[in-house]
């Protein structure tokens, strides 16, 4: 069985066509796979620029903030009121009422800020403020970087270099930021 060149050309023209046409098919997936990501991307871009906007509305600078603004205006009113004591008693108690409650959420704003602090403290190192990299507790001897560790006790490593027993704070490691090389040893 032999073929023409005739055929040969027609089943090559055939051929080219088709590997042209799953290309241009495979081009299309392609390119409509890519628009969907880019648009899910752009969409979650969008969701986190939301989130970021209302944390910082939410910040304890701006709460702090709102509530200076607030206690300013409370106590410019009450002043203003007791010109006329009399007439604005009822209005005088409203505002003092506000101001104590005001008060008493600047003191708990205080007291979740200085809890952060805290927990930050626990966190990044206490020298440099590099994070935290990892945090184990070690029921036998065991080893925390380059560092043997002691049976049983609770480590803390940050990425500066420092390893640390959290129980009785001894220094396993030192701070990597504040060693220097000797270029000359």
């Amino acid at each position: 069985m032999t073929i023409d060149n005739e055929t040969l050309f027609y089943l090559q023209v055939v051929y080219i066509s088709a590997s042209v046409f799953v290309i241009f098919v495979l081009y299309l997936a392609l390119a409509s796979q890519r628009s969907k990501s880019i648009k899910l991307l752009q969409e979650k871009n969008r969701s986190l620029t939301e989130q970021l906007h209302a944390v910082k509305r939410l910040s304890p600078d701006v709460q702090a903030e709102n509530m200076s603004k607030m206690f300013t205006t409370l106590i410019r009113d009450i002043e203003r009121l007791n010109q006329d004591r009399d007439k604005n008693k009822d209005l005088i108690e409203e505002k003092v009422n506000k101001l104590h409650a005001l008060r008493e959420e600047s003191a708990q704003l205080r007291n979740q800020m200085e809890l952060a602090r805290e927990s930050l403290d626990d966190i990044v190192c206490p020298y440099c403020g590099a994070p935290m990299s990892t945090q184990v507790f070690y029921t036998e001897s065991g080893h925390a970087g380059s560092v043997e560790l002691e049976p049983e006790g609770d480590y803390v490593s940050y990425e500066c270099g420092l390893v640390m027993n959290i129980k009785d704070g001894r220094e396993m490691e030192p701070c990597g930021a504040f060693l220097t090389v000797d270029e000359n040893t």
